[in-house]
């Protein structure tokens, strides 16, 4: 399996295990939709940091590392690939990829990060089967780095939730500094 193929796993892997802790109804939703975010970015190491959303705490599982909010049943990852262009990446997340991976890609574009970094812009669709039920999800990546790594950032949300969730979570990932 390459490199990609891999990559493809890890994200396949991460949708069903990010939507299982994250799916907790004993936690009050709250959500600032203000775009408040914590005071410090958080240092994902090698130089890597974001502001995660008020009320999303920051969790290690498992080699995985990023935030949660229980409440909203969602969570941002970050993931950094040593010695991998990130467009490399973002290259081979296509339409027919997808679909093999069950996923529908939603929207695709070029977008800059508050550092005004270039960075590749993704939204894709997804069905999740959660004590019998099908859950309507969505994933934001955003892909990005420099010659030396890529910078892997998803945010997933159950669209239920997608008014209150998407412009915060997505100003949330445009605040990756490295």
């Amino acid at each position: 399996m390459g490199l990609i193929g891999r990559i493809l796993f890890v994200f396949l892997l991460s949708i069903s295990y990010f939507s299982s802790i994250a799916q907790n109804g004993d936690v009050e939703m709250l959500v600032d939709t203000s775009y408040q975010f914590t005071n410090e970015a958080f240092d994902f190491g090698d130089g890597v940091k974001l502001s995660p959303p008020a009320y999303f705490l920051p969790f290690v599982q498992n080699e995985k590392q990023g935030f949660i909010h229980q409440g909203a049943a969602s969570t941002i990852q970050v993931q950094i690939y040593e010695k991998v262009l990130y467009s490399y990446i973002a290259a081979s997340l296509t339409e027919e990829e997808l679909l093999k991976q069950n996923a529908r890609l939603i929207e695709h574009s070029k977008v800059l990060t508050n550092d005004d970094k270039e960075a590749d812009f993704f939204v894709i669709a997804f069905t999740l089967n959660s004590d019998g039920k099908e859950v309507e999800y969505e994933r934001m990546m955003l892909l990005t780095g420099d010659h030396t790594k890529a910078i892997w950032i998803n945010a997933n949300y159950p669209v239920l939730a997608k008014q209150i969730l998407f412009n915060v979570l997505k100003e949330s990932l445009l605040t990756v500094q490295f």
